[in-house]
């Protein structure tokens, strides 16, 4: 089984969170799903091979259509995060 980790950017709200959490968890091959909505850090266990970002992506966009999805790893551009603001 693969851990998988990603970075959601421009979730609108915990209540989203969840139910994208929730999604990912009823989907057949995921286990030990966890989206904190604070950090926008999404991990997840797969046995699942191809595909797993693209489906991940899907869930996701369903959802919550203004998300990003990145590995990661990734480095954030200033162009895929909108309008953070800072309190």
């Amino acid at each position: 089984m693969k851990s998988y980790k990603y970075i959601i950017k421009n979730l609108e709200c915990a209540n989203c969170a969840k139910k994208i959490e929730t999604k990912i968890s009823n989907t057949d091959g995921y286990s030990n799903v966890v989206l904190n909505f604070a950090t926008q850090k999404l991990s997840f266990q797969t046995e699942k091979q191809n595909n797993v970002k693209e489906e991940i992506q899907q869930i996701v966009l369903a959802i919550e259509p203004s998300a990003i999805i990145l590995d990661e790893k990734e480095p954030i551009k200033a162009e895929s995060i909108k309008n953070d603001v800072i309190r």
